[in-house]
């Protein structure tokens, strides 16, 4: 927004806006760090009582073994039924089983051999919990049963981790709203009394301002609307004066000069008829920006989980391989993103904004509840492609708006609204999402996305009148349209080398690969999505610097070479140690490489296709660029999947991550545009 642009309460409006940001979040804050203080407090209690009750049930089985005679020290399977104990009770650390004397007959341990030494002399750092074997009115062993204080530690750390990923989300739900309160319903309607103040102060009395209610700023715009009014009539009548006092006089020269008068006065200040004056909303993009954060989050909020769930689907009845099924399932989302997106512009220009932003709501709600009871690996399929139908429609309907919504001198802006909100919702929402199901699981935490879409619709039918503009006609890509811009070679060049492979990557190895890879590791579905946040917060914070630091140094060719080749050599790093570290490192270079190469190929495409551009437009080149690029994303699962049946997940990592290195290697020696332009001028 330009200076002349703001009101003068616009800056006072920002200062109280985030001061009420802050003292949410500081609320929400204090909240947090005292139930983490109930929480611990109560934590090391919790498990004692748990390991007491574990070692009864032990203490039951030993006596009952007694009982029928066997001898305390021939007790076979002993060692193993220790070993299932063990596993499942993870809070337990060892468990040692003496005779009446105190010696350790029966030991198991989650340590190597010093750990087990270290557990039959019961050292004191851990906490113990002894349980009595009786049996005759007389102790016949003793159960003993090891807490170890790294593992109370550990859930300390993930409860940490949880409120502050929560704590995260409300800030951003509290941003979010507050801004589109603030905007709507403060700053908005100022903005439109002080557009039409500065009108009248050029000599524009042609604009009415809309209102339609009681509240203060409606009653300030309808005095206004009434002095318009009667303004426009005054002039009117006194226009019709003059016609009058020129028919009747006698003198010529008076009337001309008369006539005169009422040119310049009209030239000088615009009037208009009191029956025709215009009615002007303006229409917000900031407005789009709550529900489409709402409603992205519901998409990501199953990121960290979607495809062990899907792997985890008994089906008897169905051909496909688990690993196979998950790579269908999401590909079947990707391809009904690419399908309906060159359609859903042309829609939405027929529709309009509103009604198709609740047309796309819908089908994405229904496939979340229907993913939460699916039982079948088919049902599953369809109710994502189903998911995939609604997301291309929502994106493309928001994309509109802020086109629609924002001057072209503020078009950007705009897009860094709407693209703001998309970059928060992919932050939060796998960490979210994996938060929720590992308290309730994976089906509650689809329902919970049915929610959002519910609330994200709800939000757009308060904006209803807010939202009055928008509307764009768009042309729809031709056959014609693909043709013309595939027969660059530079075009195919970037997106081969570059463009495609980077959605490869990301679908199948973000979305397919690392979740899979880090529950084989026994990560649970909060620490995978805490480790997912790190990629969207490499592309939110670092997109906007690697764009600049490529436009000045004139680097957009060597940051796409660059970011693909970071992005495969993190995949590699799995080669050398196969672990959640090798995997935190992958995600984080991948969001790196991506980073770095996003903006520069948006921006090279018009430098090697200005002749495409000329004839079809530049919108419409990189509507085709978009277009084709999605089949990356479309292959990216299933080819993740054929590699994870040839050599397991890790494999497929470094595979994919090999094949993006060479392409990456194959366009800065034959794609970048310097080098396209040497060979043409030679």
């Amino acid at each position: 927004m330009n200076d002349s642009d703001q009101t003068p309460a616009q800056a006072s409006f920002r200062r109280l806006f985030l001061v009420s940001t802050v003292l949410l979040v500081a609320a929400a804050a204090v909240a947090a760090v005292l139930m983490l203080r109930v929480f611990v407090g109560n934590l090391t209690p919790e498990i004692e009582r748990k390991a007491a009750m574990v070692g009864e049930v032990i203490s039951r089985q030993v006596s009952s073994a007694l009982d029928l005679g066997i001898p305390f020290d021939r007790l076979h399977g002993m060692d193993a039924f220790l070993d299932r104990v063990l596993a499942d009770n993870p809070d337990i650390d060892h468990i040692a089983v003496s005779d009446p004397f105190g010696k350790t007959t029966y030991s198991r341990t989650r340590r190597s051999a010093a750990g087990q030494e270290r557990a039959e002399t019961a050292s004191g750092d851990e906490g113990q919990v002894r349980v009595p074997v009786s049996g005759e009115g007389r102790p016949r062993a003793m159960v003993e049963l090891g807490i170890s204080r790294a593992g109370i530690e550990s859930k300390i750390y993930a409860v940490v981790f949880d409120m502050a990923i929560v704590l995260l989300v409300a800030g951003l739900f509290a941003f979010e709203l507050l801004s589109l309160i603030f905007q709507v319903s403060i700053v908005g309607p100022l903005s439109r009394l002080w557009s039409a103040f500065r009108a009248a102060a050029s000599g524009d009395f042609t604009t009415r301002v809309a209102a339609s209610g009681q509240r203060e700023w409606e009653v300030a715009a309808g005095a206004w609307n009434d002095l318009i009014r009667r303004l426009a009539e005054a002039w009117q009548q006194v226009v019709a004066d003059a016609e009058s006092v020129r028919a009747t006089l006698a003198e010529a020269e008076i009337g001309q000069r008369l006539g005169r008068l009422v040119e310049e006065t009209q030239a000088r200040f615009r009037m208009a008829d009191p029956l025709r004056l215009r009615t002007v909303v303006r229409a917000q993009a900031v407005a789009i920006r709550a529900p489409v954060f709402v409603f992205i989050m519901a998409e990501e909020l199953s990121r960290s989980f979607l495809p062990v769930f899907i792997r985890d689907i008994r089906d008897p009845g169905s051909a496909l391989s688990p690993e196979l099924a998950v790579g269908v399932t999401m590909s079947a989302f990707m391809l009904m993103v690419a399908v309906v997106t060159p359609f859903a512009g042309v829609i939405v220009a027929k529709l309009g904004v509103r009604r198709m932003f609740m047309i796309g709501v819908v089908p994405s709600a229904l496939a979340y509840l229907g993913t939460a009871f699916a039982a079948s690996i088919g049902e599953v399929i369809l109710w994502r492609a189903l998911a995939g139908v609604g997301y291309a429609v929502v994106y493309i309907v928001c994309q509109g708006f802020v086109a629609g919504a924002a001057t072209p001198q503020r078009r950007a802006q705009g897009m860094a609204l709407f693209m703001g909100a998309v970059f928060a919702a992919g932050v939060c929402g796998p960490a979210l999402g994996g938060v929720i199901a590992d308290q309730v699981g994976p089906r509650p935490t689809f329902i919970v996305s049915t929610g959002l879409c519910l609330l994200s619709l709800m939000l757009i039918y308060a904006q209803l009148r807010q939202l009055g503009g928008g509307e764009v006609p768009e042309r729809r890509l031709r056959l014609a349209d693909f043709s013309l811009v595939v027969r660059n070679p530079s075009f195919v060049a970037l997106l081969l080398c570059s463009a495609m492979p980077a959605k490869i990557a990301l679908t199948g190895v973000l979305f397919y690969l690392v979740p899979l890879l880090l529950a084989k590791l026994g990560s649970t579905s909060a620490e995978i999505g805490r480790i997912l946040m790190i990629y969207a917060g490499c592309t939110a914070l670092l997109t906007p610097i690697a764009a600049r630091v490529a436009d000045r140094w004139r680097l957009n060719g060597w940051m796409i070479a660059l970011g693909g080749m970071v992005s495969g050599l993190g995949m590699l790093a799995i080669l050398l140690r196969v672990d959640a570290s090798a995997v935190v490192i992958a995600v984080l270079l991948l969001g790196l490489g991506h980073a770095a190469s996003i903006a520069p190929q948006l921006a090279v495409v018009p430098e090697i296709t200005e002749r495409e551009c000329q004839v079809l437009g530049v919108t419409a080149v990189l509507s085709v660029f978009r277009s084709i690029e999605r089949i990356g994303s479309v292959i990216g699962p299933l080819l993740a999947a054929a590699l994870v049946q040839i050599g397991g997940e890790a494999l497929a990592m470094a595979a994919i991550g090999a094949f993006l290195i060479v392409m990456s290697l194959a366009y800065a020696a034959f794609g970048r545009p310097t080098a396209i332009a040497a060979e043409a001028r030679s």
